[in-house]
């Protein structure tokens, strides 16, 4: 995988400041859920792009096409994720019960009374939230979008497994970046307007990284 391509592919597309600033507007309002879709299928296009090895940024003349195809996304990431929202809820049941039998100091439960085997299922449960979204945007690239493929589970834990050294980077590249934008963001957080403005475009900046990224894994991943 070109990582460092990833960092740079975007400022080479001549309207790269339109088609981020429209990225921003979206980002902006995503609390209405409505752009949460076009925001998703915009990426997927993004990845898409890459694993044909074209690295322009997408046009903005098919959000109907986002839209339905970040739904279609955002539907088989929930579902995916259902195992997980069920074992995180009955880890925090089991552990804050625990904690608080054997707990004699105030505080926060969590952390105290877990067995090596509690601490290995949280573990489990992370690198797999983490790995879920990179492996379905694959699955979603290579199957061209077909809804009822994204519900493969064999496919989908083969790419896991066959591809599971660039998840594992991509994984890595995404807390890396978020850390160094974090601190970045606090900085730019002092300057008045200009400083909120850039802070938006860095909120764009790693997804647009990441849909590099996936759209490389999945023209290398042979699953």
């Amino acid at each position: 995988m070109n990582i460092g391509r990833a960092f740079t592919y975007m400022f080479e597309d001549e309207s790269w400041f339109t088609k981020m600033l429209i990225l921003v507007f979206l980002f902006i309002f995503m609390f209405f859920l409505i752009p949460l879709p076009i925001i998703a299928g915009y990426l997927l296009a993004v990845a898409a792009n890459v694993m044909r090895g074209d690295n322009r940024l997408p046009s903005w003349d098919r959000i109907g096409q986002y839209f339905v195809d970040g739904l279609k996304f955002l539907v088989a990431l929930f579902v995916y994720l259902i195992p997980i929202i069920i074992i995180a809820g009955l880890l925090g049941l089991t552990v804050g019960g625990g904690a608080k039998a054997f707990s004699t100091t105030p505080g926060p439960a969590w952390g105290r009374g877990l067995s090596p085997t509690m601490l290995l299922i949280q573990f489990l449960v992370w690198l797999y939230s983490a790995f879920v979204g990179p492996a379905l945007a694959v699955l979603f690239l290579k199957t061209g979008g077909n809804f009822a493929q994204l519900f493969n589970i064999g496919r989908f834990f083969s790419i896991i497994t066959t591809c599971l050294g660039g998840l594992i980077m991509v994984l890595l590249v995404s807390m890396g970046l978020g850390f160094v934008l974090s601190i970045i963001a606090g900085i730019l957080m002092l300057i008045p307007c200009l400083g909120w403005l850039l802070t938006l475009f860095l909120a764009v900046y790693p997804s647009l990284v990441m849909g590099h990224l996936y759209g490389q894994l999945a023209r290398t991943c042979p699953a």
